[in-house]
């Protein structure tokens, strides 16, 4: 059988590996195999290959011999389900960095065999508790309950996505995720129950795949890895690939999240990093941008959405105008913002697709968070924002302060230089500095107004200090000199 150079290179690099403690190589192959063909082992025992269904049967009492010099020349990945003989007592030579006769789909154990069993692609000890070895085709592998053991190279030569260990497991051999194929990133969950994860790294496993390990620790999903670089995309491939549910909610049977919305787990180590993505019925969102979930509103930052945002201060925000607006934020303790302006474009766990704030909520908007230790008139950014006496910012209207009058707009800030409608259908002023003007001249885009002492625009004709003034149905001067 062909090894190839780039398998045996990669099996040279596994500098954890004690190579006199491996099996021997393989010598070259007899030769093309015909389709159907059957011959000697050597050692008492015999192989026969059927080419249609890509079904190789290896029969013979004891251990598989090392030396398969004598099978044909099978192409890689050609066998697809290996049978294995009654009287097998041993399969070690399956986990040797050397061979490639594992199948891609199934192992099957003949029945009668006290030493060994078999269970879709995995082949176990007789009585299922250890796990031997893993057909290398399977995407998504899920060992089952009742494995308390999983041996050395189990996973050799395999392309999983994702390898699910029951809750039952409580030894992994160092070497259980060593060799495995060119498979990228790969979710792998282990149970509470192992202490040590199994995964010895070697450089020949940086290239060929990146083992991230998730499991729960004191009520918490952790996560560990070994890759270097820009770790965060790799994170969220083998993440999503275990459906974005927690360890938790896979032993529970669940084959989506339990919720939708913010999820953290702690990268393992000295730091032990938080990483919070919030994750919606279409998948993960990755992007920095604004996020709605639990009736509060987060920033996420930095690539691929992997933290949460301080936002404070005045602030640039996407509008549900398709523009962009300014608006002052300020977070909680747990980096929600305090209130948010209503045409904030957020993304919500239904969607990937942003929409305003007011659609999310219903019009209703957020105001969340503790005492601002703010109360009544505050200038900020040249805006007036009025506080109650609890400290929630006013929002959406009219109001009164320090004596005067002010409209604020659904983020919370006065409206300045433009007429607004008062609770009565007839429209005032709200002057540069936010207050509603009264008993005052006003010039408005070349137009002068005066505006009595409940602020409505005085018209028709008028005394004022002694001088006659017209005005016109809407309050624009029409005769005499203003002030």
């Amino acid at each position: 059988m062909k090894k190839t150079a780039k398998k045996l290179a990669a099996a040279l690099l596994l500098a954890s590996v004690s190579l006199a403690a491996l099996p021997a190589a393989m010598p070259a192959a007899a030769g093309p195999a015909p389709a159907a063909a059957s011959g000697n082992l050597g050692s008492g025992f015999k192989w026969k290959w059927e080419a249609d269904t890509g079904t190789l049967t290896i029969t013979g009492r004891g251990e598989i011999p090392e030396n398969l010099s004598r099978l044909p020349e099978i192409p890689e990945g050609g066998v697809k389900t290996l049978v294995i003989g009654k009287n097998v007592t041993d399969a070690s030579v399956l986990t040797s960095v050397f061979q490639e006769i594992k199948p891609t789909e199934a192992f099957i154990v003949e029945e009668g065999n006290q030493y060994l069993s078999a269970s879709g692609g995995g082949l176990y000890s007789a009585d299922g508790k250890t796990l031997i070895s893993y057909a290398t085709g399977v995407p998504d592998i899920v060992i089952p309950d009742g494995v308390e053991v999983v041996g050395p190279y189990a996973f050799l030569d395999c392309l999983p996505d994702s390898i699910i260990l029951p809750e039952s497991v409580t030894t992994l051999d160092p070497d259980t995720f060593s060799a495995m194929g060119e498979c990228g990133p790969v979710g792998i969950v282990i149970p509470e129950s192992v202490e040590s994860i199994g995964y010895r790294a070697s450089k020949a496993d940086v290239y060929m795949f990146q083992p991230f390990f998730f499991y729960m620790r004191e009520g918490e999903m952790r996560c560990t890895w070994s890759s270097a670089g820009d770790h965060v995309p790799m994170l969220i491939e083998a993440w999503e690939h275990l459906g974005f549910r927690t360890p938790e909610e896979i032993y529970a049977g669940l084959s989506e999240p339990a919720s939708y919305g913010l999820r953290t787990f702690y990268a393992e180590g000295t730091d032990h990093t938080p990483y919070t993505f919030f994750i919606t019925k279409e998948g993960i969102y990755d992007q920095i941008g604004w996020v709605y979930d639990g009736e509060k509103v987060y920033g996420t930052y930095i690539e691929h959405g992997a933290y949460l945002a301080k936002v404070d201060g005045m602030e640039r925000y996407p509008s549900s105008d398709s523009g962009y607006r300014e608006a002052w934020f300020a977070f909680n303790a747990d980096y929600s913002l305090r209130n948010p302006p209503l045409d904030l474009m957020v993304v919500t766990t239904e969607s990937l697709t942003p929409i305003s704030l007011s659609e999310a909520t219903g019009g209703k908007g957020v105001c969340t968070g503790p005492d601002t230790g703010f109360r009544g008139l505050v200038y900020r950014g040249e805006k007036a924002y009025i506080y109650d006496d609890n400290g929630q910012m006013q929002k959406s209207g009219w109001y009164e302060a320090d004596g005067d009058w002010y409209y604020l707009n659904d983020y919370g800030a006065g409206a300045v230089s433009c007429w607004r409608d008062g609770t009565d259908g007839s429209p005032r002023y709200l002057k540069a500095d936010g207050k509603m003007a009264r008993n005052e001249w006003i010039e408005d885009y070349g137009n002068w107004y005066y505006l009595g002492l409940d602020g409505t625009p005085f018209t028709g004709a008028r005394t004022l200090d002694g001088k006659e003034y017209r005005f016109d149905e809407n309050g624009v001067l029409l005769s005499g000199e203003p002030g």
